[in-house]
């Protein structure tokens, strides 16, 4: 017969390691084949396989993968992962009656001479726990579980001008591979990660960009009696799922208070010490932060939505006779509301106009929590060309080239 072209040149369901699904996760299950409602955990054990294929063809081609899962597994989703292909245009799959043939037609994009194309899929196996054998070894029990598949790459002839059926293809007109593997399915569980607690901060915009060597540009405004401004990034997290290992610490709360503000200099290359400004000598104009809030299911890993976490606090400390110290007022408030869910960041505070309010610090209040919180904390200064120890670093000549609160 002709050669078309066809020819399946890798397949095999063991390109990265299988997923066990201990709770319904999208990123694995196609919601159009198995529903959340469907996705029983207490009479099935649910592994995903990440199913590969590349394919040279010149044609449309039907492909037919038939999964033999062990153990009466049978096949309840099958999802195209996106991004995870190139150059093919290719139809929902579908399943046979007995769930263990699964078909999706495709078409190597492009006319011509032979395409070259590769493919991902996920593949969920729904094996049921009472035909699976428990296995204990090196100390670990765990159940295993096989699966072995099929692929059939036909290719699909125009429908004769007459109307009748096409002629049945040939052996040149398809191709198949096969591969197996298996899977040891253990018990969720949780493990934390990460560091309890993190912090850091930076400088984002600074007066003494550019060449240190030089006077900074806003140095020159500061000895002209201009104001000049500075911007921060804080971040700071709390990591509660690790809190809440000890067993005996449900909840905490947590306080982030930045209100001292260092200046220092550099005089023949070299950095003086650094000199703490006080009440008169700068003020903080503007402050914005966001939230991030994680929970997870520690009996399945599902991230949880719907985090209830309560009113936030944003105070700034203001200080009129100069002296050490100072009142905390409040400056805003934000209460999470339950809508808000996923892990996404949430603006909590945005406050500008704090110009001549003499606020030199401030302070975020966190509500009791139970989970990972972040806090991102965003706030300009402005320096004061009228402080005397600004003045006092620029009549000595040093370059101003770093500040730090």
């Amino acid at each position: 017969g002709l050669d078309n072209g066809l020819d399946i040149t890798a397949f095999s369901k063991r390109q990265s390691e299988p997923q066990l699904l201990h709770y319904y996760n999208t990123n694995y299950i196609n919601s159009n084949h198995l529903s959340r409602a469907a996705f029983d955990t207490e009479n099935f054990d649910y592994v995903a396989y990440n199913v590969y294929f590349q394919v040279q063809a010149n044609q449309h081609a039907t492909f037919s993968v038939t999964d033999l899962p062990g153990q009466n597994g049978e096949i309840v989703s099958v999802m195209y992962q996106t991004g995870g292909g190139s150059g093919l245009n290719t139809t929902s799959p579908t399943f046979s009656a007995d769930k263990r043939i699964w078909t999706f037609t495709a078409d190597p994009q492009g006319s011509g001479s032979t395409k070259y194309t590769y493919q991902y899929y996920w593949v969920v196996v729904a094996y049921p726990k009472s035909e699976g054998n428990i296995i204990m070894e090196d100390g670990r029990i765990f159940t295993r579980y096989t699966n072995e598949a099929d692929i059939v790459a036909e290719a699909l002839h125009p429908q004769n001008p007459d109307g009748k059926s096409p002629p049945p293809p040939d052996h040149n007109d398809e191709d198949a591979m096969n591969d197996a593997t298996f899977i040891e399915w253990g018990d969720y569980r949780w493990k934390p990660s990460g560091k309890i607690f993190y912090y850091d901060k930076a400088l984002q915009r600074n007066f003494n960009s550019g060449d240190t060597s030089k006077k900074p540009g806003g140095q020159t405004v500061l000895e002209y009696d201009g104001d000049i401004d500075a911007s921060f990034h804080m971040v700071f997290y709390v990591n509660g799922d690790e809190l809440a290992m000890d067993g005996v610490h449900e909840y905490y709360r947590f306080n982030i208070t930045d209100n001292e503000l260092w200046l220092h200099g550099t005089v023949n290359g070299g950095k003086t010490e650094y000199v703490k400004l006080e009440p008169g000598d700068y003020e903080i104009i503007s402050i914005s932060a966001s939230a991030t809030a994680k929970r997870t299911d520690h009996t399945t890993g599902e991230p949880l939505s719907n985090i209830p976490l309560g009113q936030f606090v944003l105070q700034g400390q203001t200080n009129e006779t100069g002296q050490p110290g100072g009142e905390w007022v409040n400056i805003a408030t934000y209460t999470w509301p339950t809508s808000q869910t996923g892990t996404s960041a949430y603006t909590i505070f945005n406050v500008s106009g704090l110009a001549g309010r003499g606020i030199t610090g401030y302070r975020v209040m966190t509500p009791r929590v139970n989970e990972y919180v972040r806090i991102d904390t965003y706030f300009t200064v402005r320096l004061k060309a009228e402080s005397e120890k600004i003045q006092a670093l620029l009549e000595n000549g040093e370059l101003l080239t770093e500040v730090e609160m």
